[in-house]
């Protein structure tokens, strides 16, 4: 059985005042006290987490564009394109009910820098842009919400929530080998062993060295960390860390999904491999 999210219970007592009245002449009134009203009623904050699938509209250039969410339980959230050519947005959501407003990080490139090389980093948004996120949950059902840049609302996000994220996790699942080349001959290789450790290597002298953790076994989501070297001055260098989940491929075949970011947010490295 799946855990169900943790309601935030958000109340307020008023206690009611006593009026004591006297009477005259033989007896009198008496005491009359007033009963406590009721308690507001509790916030329950609906969980955000899952695997979604949908459109994002209204955008300038590529809209409008398939995506893929990931989303924790704890609202931690990476939205992409999954051929990789609009970019991605990170963020974190925190549900107030079945709403949010958060802000998010926009990280643009080529397709290739999305796609099978580390060593090629996205390019994060101008610092002095303000980009957010906000929307409504329905929990295990559907994401919505704009993506606001500046005082722009103008892009849309519709995702419907797909049961795949209910498939129990750990180590021993997601271990194995994950690999693909591109037409020019790029070959890139992860390995996960039965301990969670990390390695990964490329055609071009890139090495990752990390490890994966389980988030919540009843959930598919995984936690990683990775550190990158050797991988060029323009290229994934040093501590990165982020979120990943088995993918269903099609004809009973799995890929693995996960995108780290670096620790000062400059560079975001999303990785889509088959399990061999």
């Amino acid at each position: 059985m799946k855990k169900a999210a943790i309601p935030v219970l958000v109340s307020s007592i008023v206690i009611g005042s006593l009026c004591a009245c006297g009477g005259g002449g033989g007896g009198g009134g008496g005491n009359r006290g007033n009963a406590n009203p009721p308690a507001t009623p509790p916030v329950v904050n609906a969980s955000p987490g899952g695997i979604f699938h949908g459109t994002v509209t209204g955008c300038s250039t590529v809209c409008p564009v398939a995506t893929i969410m990931l989303v924790t339980e704890s609202g931690e959230w990476i939205g992409m394109d999954p051929v990789y050519v609009g970019g991605a947005n990170v963020g974190r959501i925190t549900m107030s009910g079945s709403h949010f407003n958060d802000p998010r990080l926009l990280y643009g490139g080529s397709p290739v820098s999305f796609g099978f090389r580390p060593t090629l980093p996205a390019t994060l948004d101008r610092p002095g842009d303000f980009r957010a996120f906000e929307g409504d949950v329905v929990e295990r059902v559907s994401i919505e919400g704009d993506l606001i840049h500046n005082s722009s609302r103008g892009t849309k996000l519709a995702v419907t929530y797909d049961p795949i994220y209910e498939n129990d996790s750990s180590l021993a699942t997601i271990a194995g080998t994950y690999s693909a080349s591109d037409p020019s001959g790029y070959t890139l290789t992860y390995l996960i062993d039965i301990n969670g450790a990390l390695s990964g290597s490329d055609t071009e002298g890139c090495m990752a060295l990390g490890d994966v953790r389980v988030i919540d076994s009843n959930y598919n989501m995984y936690r990683f960390d990775i550190d990158f070297s050797s991988c060029g001055t323009l290229g994934a260098q040093g501590q990165y860390d982020g979120i990943g989940a088995l993918l269903d491929a099609g004809g009973g075949a799995e890929s693995l999904l996960f995108h780290v970011v670096a620790d000062d947010d400059s560079r975001l490295v999303v990785l889509n491999l088959p399990k061999l």
